[in-house]
């Protein structure tokens, strides 16, 4: 009796334990088969990115390569990859806009050369001016390509899905009835910025440089602009700045970075290249490329110039870099309730993505300073200006805001001097005052 209980106990353990093998072999098999599913639909998408992209030439830059690319075989201006455009390339090139009329008090102050300079920043190396790369390759792009820097799989594969590695998820800048269902928390962003609800044809400012500390791949720290109009689903931006984001660029590094919604952050939206729908015009200029200096505290300040400007005559949104135009977001791909034919906003600030909800950790903001340090210790953003609808550059009036001023602050300046409006922002994130939300 017992011997056969013996036995009833063994073979039911030998039937869960073979169970639970197959279960776990099974869950196993549908995990892998998940992911060999997902891993073909990264490298379809990247195949579909670049089929009939013509590369003339390749080199290396700062670690990374730099592809240069037929202009007219660039990802967005391919019909089946950018809304509206005809499938002829060479009428979809459009020309830059003519400069607006400029007040004199309102002249952007140039970036100096000099180092002994108080009052303004140098010029980080970025723009591509020749040399060899360590292979002997001309780092440069010759007439008519443009460089790119190619997204690949192994890229793609640091997120969750195509779509997460597109997504910048929404900003708190926008209102929670505004929020796209489908995005990550918007409690993970933490802001300090200025902005000002007004129509308009663009905006632009300076922009100190720094590369801040991420506490993990998975967080960025940023300084940008926002271009805005629309609200709901209809809500459509243009951003562009500065952004260290181990998990998207591999480094720890900051990038210059563009990024454009024209669905609340849903799925229409990307940075850069990534989804080919920027035009780009220039040969110089890296979007996503990381720069060859960045300021330090009490040492030399490295400043960048950035402008969107609506071109009055077939309404797409210019990008440029100092004095240089890169290239453009077509008109057709934003609709009368967004930024087809002005924005409503614009904005200028600090933000970061925390890891955990509701909390903080170290990331920093900026230099990682507090605004009251000031300079060449606190980041700072100068020179803010908009252009009204007719066409005129004209002085903002800011009103501030961040999530926790414990964490993150910004105060600004109004309009005074050689820089204009201008403001100090930043943090050290996770302080004995700033633990949670």
């Amino acid at each position: 009796m017992k011997a056969d209980y013996l036995k009833l106990i063994l073979f039911i353990g030998f039937s869960c334990a073979t169970g639970n093998v197959l279960a776990n072999d099974a869950q196993t098999n549908t995990s892998a088969n998940a992911d060999a599913v997902k891993t073909k639909a990264m490298q379809q998408y990247v195949i579909d990115l670049y089929t009939e992209t013509q590369v003339v030439h390749r080199f290396i830059k700062n670690g990374e390569t730099v592809s240069c690319v037929n202009i007219y075989s660039q990802p967005a201006l391919r019909s089946s990859k950018t809304v509206g455009l005809s499938s002829a390339p060479m009428a979809a090139l459009d020309l830059p806009p003519d400069d607006p009329i400029d007040d004199s008090d309102m002249k952007v102050n140039s970036l100096s050369t000099n180092t002994s300079s108080t009052s303004n920043g140098k010029e980080p190396a970025f723009v591509l001016t020749g040399g060899l790369d360590p292979m002997g390759n001309e780092m440069s792009c010759p007439k008519n390509s443009i460089p790119i820097l190619m997204v690949t799989v192994e890229q793609i594969k640091r997120f969750n899905s195509i779509n997460e590695f597109l997504q910048k998820v929404p900003s708190e800048l926008i209102s929670s009835s505004n929020a796209s269902s489908s995005a990550a928390s918007s409690y993970k962003h933490k802001y300090a910025h200025a902005y000002q609800n007004i129509s308009n044809w663009g905006q632009e400012a300076i922009f100190n440089l720094w590369s801040p500390y991420t506490e993990t791949a998975g967080e960025f720290s940023l300084s940008q602009t926002w271009v805005t109009r629309g609200t709901g689903k209809y809500l459509e931006t243009l951003e562009a700045g500065w952004q260290n984001y181990k998990l998207k660029y591999g480094d720890y590094n900051s990038r210059l970075f563009i990024y454009f919604t024209p669905d609340n952050y849903g799925t229409g939206g990307c940075y850069n290249h990534d989804c080919g729908k920027f035009v780009q015009t220039n040969n110089a200029i890296v979007l996503g490329g990381k720069f060859s200096n960045y300021s330090s505290t009490n040492g030399n300040q490295y400043e960048i110039t950035l402008r969107w400007q609506r071109d009055s005559v077939n309404g797409n949104w210019w990008l440029k870099y100092g004095d240089m135009w890169v290239g453009y977001y077509p008109s057709k791909l934003f609709d009368s309730n967004g930024l087809k034919n002005q924005a409503s906003s614009v904005d200028w600030g600090g933000e970061i993505l925390d890891a955990v909800d509701k909390a903080h950790t170290s990331t920093d903001m900026g230099s990682g300073a507090f605004p009251q340090l000031g300079y060449k210790k606190a980041a700072y953003t100068r020179n803010i200006r908009y252009l009204n609808t007719s066409n005129v550059w004209t002085k903002s009036k800011l009103t501030v805001s961040r999530t926790n001023a414990k964490c993150y602050d910004i105060t600004v300046t109004p309009s005074t001097g050689s820089w204009g409006t201008y403001f100090y922002f930043g943090g050290s994130g996770y302080n004995s005052q700033c633990k949670s939300q």
